[in-house]
């Protein structure tokens, strides 16, 4: 994205596991993208800090709001969407085994 160079590493479950139990990850959970020497969590920040340093991102406070807007808009609708897909995660009643 915007000729930001990164390595796209996927994980097994055991090396996920083992990684969250060390205390690799913020926030316990992925994506991490790491620069600079520091971890970057949270997939919308992590495309907040590509997109400016890929020259995509408006310099312009108003317009950046409105790219941050919609940022937030996409990932309210995904959440939702998470809600609906793994809903004991968000402490919700497990929807399917009430349909079973």
């Amino acid at each position: 994205i915007g000729n930001v160079s990164f390595k796209d590493r996927r994980l097994t479950r055991d090396e996920f596991l083992r990684k969250k139990k060390s205390g690799e990850f913020n926030f316990s959970q992925v994506p991490v993208f790491l620069t600079d020497g520091k971890k970057v969590a949270q997939s919308t920040s992590i495309l907040r800090l590509v997109g400016k340093r890929g020259g995509l991102y408006p310099k312009d406070p108003v317009k950046a709001a409105e790219v941050d807007g919609l940022l937030d808009l996409i990932e309210e609708a995904w959440s939702c969407l998470d809600n609906t897909k793994y809903p004991t995660r968000f402490g919700f009643p497990d929807w399917d085994a009430k349909t079973r």
